[in-house]
């Protein structure tokens, strides 16, 4: 598959980066934290993934604000604009309808879309998701005795930007540990760190997600 040319969608100012590729229904994918549509493609393990994907489906890939190559935000977005950030690529392409995939903190983003947008959404597919802000304090009333305890995650979050992106492996033994060790993908995973924000850029997008939607 030749890797797509990126294309931008205008959010009210804000241009979000965004790709589309792929034959089938359409689906867009809102990535997670760390994302740059066009160094996603050069590594062997994500390519075969989004090769996989493509030959089942349309899909749209975009960077959130804030990270990859869509515009850096001065005062830390709402979820007004979060969402409005998803329409502005939906209609960009063309679409007045899709399957949303959220992927980790895009999940979170993708549940407040397909809330506040149902006639906009096909289905909603989540992966490795967490839920708003506003729902952490259900949480004890639906698990169960025995199950794994949930832990917060916003420190662990904040460890990582303390030392972002000098030490790849923290991120690879977190999101990828099937390839702990494998010093390659480590090498890569730094290259995509420092592709998709800077220090402050990725510590200001963690206080941003972590603030998204807190409830009254």
């Amino acid at each position: 598959m030749r890797v797509p040319d990126t294309q931008y969608a205008d959010a009210d100012g804000t241009r979000i980066a965004y790709q589309m590729f792929g034959e089938g229904p359409p689906v867009l994918i809102v990535s997670g934290l760390l994302s740059n549509v066009e160094i996603t493609w050069e590594h062997e393990l994500f390519r075969r993934t989004l090769e996989r994907v493509g030959r089942h489906v349309t899909a749209v890939l975009f960077d959130k604000r804030g990270v990859g190559l869509s515009d850096r935000f001065d005062d830390a977005p709402t979820a007004d604009q979060r969402i409005g950030d998803i329409i502005s690529v939906l209609d960009a392409v063309g679409w007045e309808k899709a399957n949303i995939h959220g992927m980790s903190e895009g999940g979170v983003m993708a549940q407040h879309f397909a809330a506040e947008h149902p006639e906009r959404v096909t289905s909603l597919g989540l992966l490795n998701s967490g839920i708003s802000p506003r729902y952490w304090g259900r949480l004890p009333d639906h698990t169960r005795p025995g199950d794994r305890a949930v832990a917060p995650q916003a420190p662990r979050f904040a460890e990582m930007a303390d030392d972002w992106p000098s030490n790849p492996a923290r991120m690879v033994d977190w999101f990828l540990p099937s390839q702990s060790g494998n010093e390659s993908v480590i090498r890569w995973f730094g290259r995509l760190q420092r592709l998709s924000a800077s220090p402050r850029d990725f510590r200001r997008q963690i206080e941003s997600v972590f603030a998204l939607d807190p409830g009254d």
